[in-house]
This record gives structure tokens, sequence and C-alpha cells, in this order.
């Protein structure tokens, strides 16, 4: 590392060290190095290196702050991987920047595409808390176009089972009708049988 600093390989793997015996301290002077030295397009990827492994050690407030900064240059796979982080990390919002950054790369991807649709969720459910009704029902919205390409395209039995079901959710929310909703939440247990929550939330929708 001390001799080839413009490698991103070597970065990802010194600050993957350094986490992996607490020091943190040392991984951040690692992505300091790096984003001075090393190619600009590279740097979202280890940076994302650096993110994970505060999330894994629970340090959620330095990951925010680190996805927070604004990586210029970044494939769409790794603002795809940013906006995941962003997730666990707990923060809608700037998950709903990188995936919008990830441009074509997210539609082509079941994984992402679910995850900006639950992302978009979550960001309603804010607006909602807000009051702000217009806003609210975009994201729903988006977030409802984003789930029926989801269950169109190949993908796990478990992948689709949560995008029926979170349309289900979304459906529900935009008052669409009881049967339309209950049919999605079907196609979930179907697909996913033994997940309490599909069945939990399709009774509610039968409910009287």
């Amino acid at each position: 590392w001390e001799t080839h600093r413009t490698s991103a390989t070597l970065a990802s793997e010194m600050i993957k060290g350094y986490a992996e015996r607490g020091e943190t301290g040392r991984a951040e002077d690692v992505l300091e190095a790096f984003e001075a030295q090393g190619p600009k397009g590279a740097v979202g990827h280890v940076a994302n290196t650096l993110v994970e492994a505060l999330v894994r050690a629970g340090d959620e407030d330095r990951a925010r702050r680190l996805l927070k900064r604004n990586h210029l240059v970044m494939s769409g796979q790794d603002a795809i991987d940013a906006a995941i982080l962003a997730r666990r990390a707990r923060d809608s919002a700037t998950a709903h920047r990188y995936f919008e950054q990830a441009g074509d790369a997210v539609h082509s991807d079941p994984r992402a595409l679910l995850e900006f649709a639950q992302t978009k969720i979550w960001l309603a459910i804010e607006a909602h808390r807000r009051r702000a009704r217009g806003s609210n029902r975009r994201f729903l919205s988006e977030a409802r176009s984003l789930l029926e390409r989801v269950v169109q395209m190949e993908a796990s039995p478990a992948r689709h089972a949560w995008a029926w079901r979170e349309l289900g959710r979304t459906l529900r929310w935009l008052g669409m009708p009881a049967r339309e909703v209950e049919r999605a939440y079907e196609r979930a247990v179907s697909l996913l049988p033994d997940e309490p929550r599909f069945a939990r939330e399709l009774r509610a929708v039968r409910r009287p």
C-alpha cells in the first residue's frame, strides 16, 4: 500500500484489515490518501468499502456522514452499492439520491429496483408524517411503477414475494380496490408462505 497508493484493490483491503481490528480512524486515513492520489473513478468503490465497515461496526452516524459526501465520478454499480448501504444506515434521502445517480443500471437489476421502491415507500411514509400529501402520493406512485417492473423480471421467489408484498402495501395506501390489494398479498404468501408478516397483513386486508 505504501508504494502503490493508486490501487483501489489495495486501498479496499487495507480498509477492511484496519476495520476488522477496530482501527476505523486508520481506515479513514487510507481513504483520504486514495482520494488524493488514486483515480477519481474508483473513489466511490473504496469509499463504499469504508461505509460498509462502519455500518458493520454499528457506527451509522459516521457512515451517513461519509455517504453524504458527493463522489461525483461513480459507476452505476458503485452508486447502487452506495444506495443500499445508505438504506442499511437508515438514510432514505441519501439512498434515493444514489439510486437516481445509478441511472439505467438500476432498471436491469431486480434487487436494486426493489430496494429503490422500498426507499420511495419510506420517503412516502415520512411525507405522510409531515402531512405532505403531494409528495406522499408521488413517491407511492413511483414505487408502484418500480414494483410492477420487478414482478415481471427474472428473480428469486423470495425477491418476487417481497415485491408483491410491497406492491400490496403501496396499492392499499394509494386507495386502490381491495381485491387488487388482496391479490398482491396472495401472490406474496404463495411465494413465501413461512413469512408471518405477509399472512398477517393479508388478514388485515380481508377484515371487514
